[in-house]
């Protein structure tokens, strides 16, 4: 029973009509008035797995997807990506409404910068120092006040945000805010030289990624990336291409949108992370492979995770289906 509140389904408004709570042990109280059966009163362990037609309960279902649904496993997986980029695209419409197209992508860029731990911190630094204070500054002027303002050399006049905001708990160094604020202080400063614009620098010209990503890499003088390769792909497939579709819909330009939805269609591999591997593993999928070689497919099984998996809403799920449908074909075959 304990498990409930390890996933918290106890704020999860789709458990609130939950008549019967089925579980191995009563661990804990039960957390609605709803009875309990506790299966460890009448079998044991081994029971347990030996029943349901020799399906064993402890696997994840996704392992059960037949490799024959190739072809329905990619469009759910691309299906989910889609809706993903959408949302992003939207939320960056949403956001051109009433802000500057520089300020939007200024902010979204920041906030991409501080990788899980540190999004809130770097987003409310870049709303508190406005693009168009650091712009036409050198890159040393826009470091040292984004830098002193931050909080993270101490408290000083000029601070927007306290230093407790910051986790810096096992951060390597290379990783620290310091060395991506001094990338982005950079980025500004090119931006500035070449296009007046931080939104124009950034826009999608062609069919390929390559000078957006040479945009977006910056080496200290030492030759040791501020903003590597890998971070900088994250931030086009994230942040550059659905803020291009928005401000294509936003100014009417087809093209913008079109550039940038065809990009991202296409983009390469990202680096891998956590959340990949486990979506891999659970589906026995290898990357590269037939049906994880794009950003796009990467992007699908984090949005697959963050709204079914984390929360084990696999009778909610796509693949959870797939799953489902292709243990039944195996029962009635037999």
């Amino acid at each position: 029973m304990s498990d409930w509140y390890r996933h918290n389904h106890q704020t999860n408004p789709l458990y609130e009509n939950v008549i019967l709570h089925v579980v191995w042990e009563l661990d804990v109280p039960s957390p609605s008035k709803s009875p309990s059966l506790e299966l460890s009163r009448f079998m044991t362990f081994e029971e347990l797995l030996a029943a349901g037609h020799n399906v064993d309960l402890t696997e994840n279902p996704c392992v059960r997807i037949s490799q024959k649904d190739t072809e329905a496993l990619r469009l759910v997986i691309e299906s989910a990506a889609d809706e993903r980029f959408e949302g992003w695209c939207r939320r960056f419409e949403g956001d051109l409404s009433y802000e500057h197209s520089d300020q939007v992508i200024y902010v979204a860029l920041m906030e991409s910068l501080g990788y899980s731990a540190n999004k809130l911190p770097f987003r409310l630094l870049a709303e508190s120092i406005h693009v168009k204070a650091l712009m036409g500054l050198a890159p040393e002027e826009i470091f040292d006040l984004l830098y002193t303002s931050s909080g993270l050399k101490g408290k000083s006049e000029g601070t927007v945000i306290s230093s407790y905001q910051w986790n810096l708990a096992r951060m390597r160094p290379l990783n620290h805010p310091r060395r991506r604020l001094a990338g982005m202080a950079e980025i500004l400063h090119r931006a500035y030289i070449e296009c007046r614009s931080l939104s124009d620098y950034l826009r999608v010209s062609s069919n390929s990624y390559t000078p957006l990503v040479k945009k977006l890499v910056v080496f200290d003088s030492q030759g040791k990336a501020l903003i590597g390769r890998g971070r900088a792909m994250e931030m086009i497939v994230n942040v550059v291409l659905p803020f291009n579709v928005a401000l294509g819909r936003h100014i009417e330009n087809q093209q913008i949108e079109s550039l940038a939805t065809r990009m991202w269609q296409e983009i390469p591999l990202l680096p891998t992370n956590k959340i990949d591997r486990l979506m891999r593993s659970n589906l026995k999928l290898q990357a590269p492979g037939k049906l994880i070689y794009k950003a796009r497919h990467q992007q699908g099984l984090l949005q697959i995770y963050k709204k079914f998996c984390r929360y084990q809403m696999c009778a909610h799920c796509p693949l959870g289906k797939l799953a489902s449908d292709h243990t039944t074909q195996i029962l009635d075959d037999r």
